[in-house]
This record gives C-alpha cells, structure tokens and sequence, in this order.
C-alpha cells in the first residue's frame, strides 16, 4: 500500500515537473504572438513598430525579428495585415481600423430663424470634424428625416439636426427656436462701375423689416477688396439683423471696368413699394445737432430756375406719378406752368414745367410739382423728402439755431456751378416789430440776416432736421437789424391735393 501511494506521488511530481518545465521553457526558450486579432479606432494614429506589443518571448531571442506595419492605414476603415517573422516562424496578425465615434459638431448661434426661407443643415453648422472625412447631414421633424427645412408661419418649434458619419456614427443636436419674418433687402443687384467713378456700396442700399422698419443704417458690408481705381470682379457681401435675431444676407458682383450701369431700374408698383416702406424719408435727430442736420436734409434740396429766375425747393412728397416741392410763394407764381431746369442736390439737372398751388396769405407757402418721370431713377433713389412734425413750430425758441442751405448757384440757363451757401441763423421772436412790414407776422418765423439773393424758398430746419418753414425774403427796416424772414409750414395736406 505505501508502495503503491510512492509511486503515485512519484508520478503526480513528475507530471508537475513536467508540465511546469514545459511553460518555464516555452516563456523562456519559445518566441508566441501576443495576439492575434486587434482593433484600433479611426484616426487613434499610427500603429506600434514596438515587437514586444507583438511577441511574447526571451528579449534577446527577439533582437532577429522583422516587423512589418507598412499596410497599415489607421486612417482608413478597414483590415490590415501584420507579420513578424523570426528565424523559425512567421506570424500573421489582423488590425482592424473601426469608426465608432460620431462627429464632433459645433453649432451656429441661432436665437431666432427666418420663415419662408429654406434651410439647409450648413446654414446651421459652424464646423465638422470627423477622421471619415465622409458625412451626410439632415433635419428631423416629427421623426422624418428632410434634407432641407422651412416653416411658413411664425411660431416656435421643434427639430433635430444629426451629422452621420460613413459608420452612421451620428451627432445630433436638438432644437426649440423661434421662427419669424427676416428683414428683406431692396434695390440690390449686379454694379457696373468706371474705373475712377467713386461709388460708395452703401448706395441704392435700402434693407426693411416689417416689424423693425428701415434698418438700412443696420447694414453690414464685406467689401471683397472692391476698389473703383482697379477694374475687376468683386464679390460684395451686405447682412443685416433685425431685433429677434433674424438675418438677411445677400451678395452682389461688382464690376469695375469700361462701364457704369448700376441696374436700378423700377416699375411704378416697385417704387410704391419703397415709398410705402419709408425709402424717401430719413429720421429726425434725438438731439439737436447742426452739422449732422446738414447731412442728412441734404438730397431734401433742389434749386428751379429759368434764364432770367432762380427759385429754391425742399422735396415734400415723392410718388411713381409726381414729386412735390415746398417753396415760397413768388417761386411758385414765377414758374408755374413755365418751362425751367430743376437741379438737384447731386448736380443732376432736369427739364419740366412745374404746376403749382399756393397756400392763402401774401406770399405764403407753395407746393410745386414734375413728373417723377422726368427724373432719372439713378438720381430718384437718392432723394430724400423734408420731415414734417407739425409740433416743431411750437417748440422753437427765441435764439433757436436753424440752418438753410443753397447748394448751387445759377446765373443764366446754361451756367451751373456748386455753390454751397450754408446759413447757420438764430430764431427772432415769433413776434417781432420787422415782420409787420411784410405782412401777417402770424404766418411768418423770423430770424437774423445770412441769406442771400436767389434762395427764396429755401426750406429752414431747426437741430433735429425738422422743417420750420421756407424763406420768403429779408427784410430791410431803417435804424433797424436786417432779417430774414420765412414762410411758416401749414396747410400742406391742403396743398398737396390741390396741386395737379
């Protein structure tokens, strides 16, 4: 019995001895692969050269291997083989290049999108990055893939933007956003400019909203390099955002060459759109400020002369049919149905025969009128009408400083020439002594003398650039300060339907 549990023991030692000695002399004396399958990511970087991540084995029997990766692209999905080969075997292994992560997306700041507009997945993607370089965007609403989205009513709602990878790894973002009206531009098209002609791009500009109005001075410009000295195509780029976030963005060519045609030709029914928009007007000053009243009543001004008489205008009133001056009453009288030159601010000189109507007093306020044919439409856009506020008489004070303005100057039919004439003028009080001499004092605002001869009808704005009334002469009193004195502004509804 005791023999036979020795020889069991002996056995079972030996069978240790040798399956033990078998894994000492296969970790120490046999080269095994350390795997033979391996998945790397896409894009993770170029793979091991090292042939301990390969092989398992004595180092130093190691110093005879070849280790061969060249296949290998780890930026390509894909399975790549590997070999090592040693003195007494080659080994094969499989890399596989997976893609499992999704795009990394980042995303425009949206707080409000434009109805009526169609919507691609770009106009809401800043940038991609993915290592597949393959990508296919879309929108879900409602749980329906759309390549594109638009919604035509005002409102706030809900969708889904994904980005999917060649593995249709997919990034998705979700949004709740407003959608409303976006401001519009009008007038905007292809320019054809001269070399040399100085052409602002903020000209023929007009953007509305119909919430916000005129945003025009709102408008952002990418000038694309535009230089008028340098012919060539340039790409100009105008965005404007009106109050919830919405913008309008739209590009033109401009071509600066051997030609000008700034392609700003319009039916009656286009040009009654941008009167009803307000395109003629431009907005009183919050505060008093002369020098940016002179500015912007400006392209208000006209002159209207005949050989022998000069008379001068504000822009009351612009429609597809007629344009409207206010004046003075003998400016209206001398050329009313009489043929004579109307220039306006920009030196474009036009022939008409104005029709006139006249306000009751002596020589009260008149209203003139052309046909708005008469005048190009390249000079029509550039036109402004006077602001009317009907409580600015009553807020003018004594030593209020006014401004009149006479930008040219004519002597004879055929000699124009600029002459600006600026009048920087203080109200008198409304009632002083002169203005009995010419008259009713009631309808007449007075001020210190700085006309002169040939600006009768000039119109008279105080520091916001409001109109207070049109000059009707100065008057000369012995021992007495010279004035001017103006036609006060009233009864223009009135004038207006009564001239033809």
């Amino acid at each position: 019995m005791k023999k036979k549990l020795r020889i069991g023991l002996i056995g079972l030692l030996v069978c240790f001895l040798g399956v033990g000695g078998g894994l000492w002399f296969r970790a120490n004396f046999v080269i095994t692969a350390a795997f033979h399958e391996q998945t790397i990511e896409l894009g993770s970087g170029s793979i091991s050269n090292d042939i301990e991540d390969y092989l398992r084995g004595p180092i130093d029997s190691l110093e005879s291997v070849t280790l061969d990766t060249g296949k290998v692209n780890p930026n390509k999905i894909g399975d790549y083989k590997v070999t090592c080969i040693t003195p007494k075997k080659t080994f094969e292994y499989t890399i596989r290049v997976e893609d499992t992560t999704a795009p990394e997306v980042k995303i425009q700041e949206m707080k409000c999108m434009a109805i009526e507009r169609e919507y691609v997945p770009s106009d809401l993607i800043e940038e991609v990055f993915d290592y597949s370089r393959e990508i296919h965007t879309y929108f879900v609403v409602d749980d329906k893939k759309q390549e594109t989205l638009c919604f035509d009513k005002e409102g706030t709602y809900e969708f889904s933007l994904c980005v999917a990878d060649a593995s249709d790894n997919i990034a998705k973002q979700d949004f709740t956003i407003a959608f409303a009206n976006a401001p519009e531009f009008y007038l905007l098209d292809d320019r054809y400019i001269s070399v040399g002609t100085d052409f602002d791009l903020m000209t023929y500009v007009f953007a509305y909203d119909r919430k916000d109005g005129i945003l025009t001075e709102d408008v952002k410009v990418e000038s694309g390099g535009y230089d008028c000295n340098t012919a060539g195509d340039y790409e100009v780029t105008y965005t404007v955002t009106n109050s919830k976030g919405v913008t309008a963005k739209q590009q033109i060519h401009i071509y600066v060459g051997e030609q000008t045609n700034y392609n700003v030709d319009l039916s009656d029914e286009e040009l009654q759109t941008l009167i009803e928009y307000g395109y003629f007007t431009y907005k009183p000053l919050d505060e008093e400020n002369i020098d940016k009243v002179l500015e912007i009543t400006k392209p208000t001004l006209a002159n209207v002369y005949t050989q022998d008489l000069l008379g001068s205008m504000g822009i009351y009133k612009i429609t597809p049919e007629q344009t409207y001056f206010i004046s003075i009453g003998h400016v209206g009288k001398q050329h009313n149905h009489v043929a004579s030159k109307i220039v306006f601010w920009d030196g474009t000189v036009v022939s008409a025969t104005p029709t006139s109507s006249f306000a009751h007093g002596d020589d009260p306020i008149a209203m003139l009128a052309i046909p708005t044919e008469t005048i190009p439409m390249e000079t029509l856009l550039k036109l402004k009408e006077v602001y009317v506020d009907e409580h600015a008489l009553d807020e003018a004070y004594e030593n209020q400083e006014v401004v009149a303005r006479q930008l040219y100057h004519l002597f004879g039919i055929n000699d124009v020439r600029l002459d600006d004439k600026i009048c920087r003028l203080h109200c008198l009080s409304p009632g002083s002594d002169c203005l009995k001499e010419a008259g009713d004092n009631d309808i007449y605002l007075s001020t210190d003398h700085g006309v002169r001869s040939g600006m009768s009808g000039t119109p008279l704005f105080d520091g916001k650039g409001r109109i207070l009334a049109t000059l009707g002469g100065h008057l000369i009193v012995p021992g007495k300060p010279t004035i001017d004195y103006w036609s006060r502004i009233d009864q223009l509804d009135e004038l207006l339907s009564n001239t033809p």
